[in-house]
């Protein structure tokens, strides 16, 4: 009984100490700053922190390396954007973005699960030189109870090196990108070709939209959202692990008040899919009568008829009609697209 009393005065007297440390050595929240270089331009770097799509695929200073799923929710981008996760050691969390001022500024609320209180980050953004942004990083980690203050006594190193990390990720990103965009710039618009298609397996969704005044625009603005959230969040397929979206309809739905399409996300291999909203198709190799368009959505209309005309001149049954977005389709933003119409004897 002795030893017992002996035992419990000795936790009570190291409970004590602790919690008198943490209340005069512990401060309950802490406030610290990062500075990291990109070495894109502000308008190239600002989209991949505004858009938590884009913002997931590089980050691991928050969310860490491996996350089971990730959830994102509309608007995907921009001021009340939000996203949550759940890892696969039971931790997760909430991010929001209250508020920005495009290519200068952002500020995030980020609430891990377990805190009542959230990490407050601002980010500022400054053009350092040519083709080069500095990013100021303000991290106000959440108030702590006095027990639980020792979490507090090594924030910074360890989210300071992991956004040190995350900035090299998104350069290797952006490098992609930006090749990408200057293949882009070499293409030829509103010249009809014909050409041998390959083949692709797209994972993605049925969908029905009204087509009326920019209804359909919107409708794929969401539409891009949900399948893109599957294949990076549910299917953990990073940027460069999948093509161009695809959008497959018929080519005379244009006309129509309603439009039926399929909307799918080009993979190498097929995965197991628990989710009966998303579905595979394969699109077969075959000749295509083809022509890139860019400019209003609306627009988009002159370039079909200008295939259907041409099959039907050269005697050719006209197929699915397939759209490849060459940029993700945004609300009232114009088009950039590959239109291949396919055509069979």
């Amino acid at each position: 009984m002795r030893w017992f009393r002996f035992f419990l005065l000795l936790a009570g007297l190291l409970v004590g100490l602790y919690a008198l440390s943490m209340y005069y050595f512990v401060d309950d929240s802490t406030t610290f700053e990062v500075d990291s270089d990109v070495r894109y331009a502000p308008e190239k770097v600002f989209p991949q922190f505004s858009n938590l799509q884009n913002f997931a695929v590089w980050n691991e200073a928050f969310f860490g390396k491996e996350n089971q799923s990730l959830e994102f929710y509309y608007p995907y981008a921009g001021k009340d954007a939000s996203m949550s996760w759940q890892g696969r050691n039971g931790e997760g969390g909430e991010i929001f973005i209250r508020n920005l001022r495009r290519d200068t500024m952002i500020s995030y609320q980020l609430y891990k699960s377990g805190d009542k209180f959230p990490y407050l980050i601002n980010l500022r953004f400054k053009n350092a030189a040519e083709n080069s942004t500095k990013i100021h990083w303000t991290i106000h980690t959440p108030h702590k109870p006095l027990m639980f203050r020792a979490a507090n006594l090594f924030p910074e190193d360890e989210i300071a090196e992991g956004i040190r990390s995350s900035v090299a990720k998104l350069e290797n990103i952006l490098g992609n990108k930006v090749d990408r965009e200057a293949q882009l710039e070499t293409i030829k618009y509103d010249s009809l070709m014909i050409e041998d298609a390959r083949a692709q397996l797209l994972v993605g969704v049925n969908v029905t939209s009204v087509n009326r005044g920019d209804a359909l625009q919107k409708n794929l603005v969401v539409t891009h959202g949900k399948v893109q959230n599957f294949v990076t969040g549910d299917l953990r397929k990073g940027n460069d692990e999948f093509g161009y979206p695809v959008m497959i309809t018929d080519p005379e739905s244009y006309r129509e008040r309603e439009v039926s399409y399929y909307y799918g996300i080009p993979v190498s291999k097929k995965q197991n899919i628990t989710d009966n909203n998303f579905s595979y198709r394969k699109v077969a190799q075959g000749r295509v009568y083809a022509i890139f368009y860019e400019g209003k959505f609306s627009g988009r209309s002159a370039p079909i008829r200008k295939l259907l005309e041409r099959a039907r001149k050269d005697s050719m049954r006209a197929g699915s009609l397939r759209t490849t977005f060459l940029q993700p389709p945004a609300e009232g933003a114009p088009l950039r697209i590959k239109l291949e119409l396919e055509a069979a004897r």
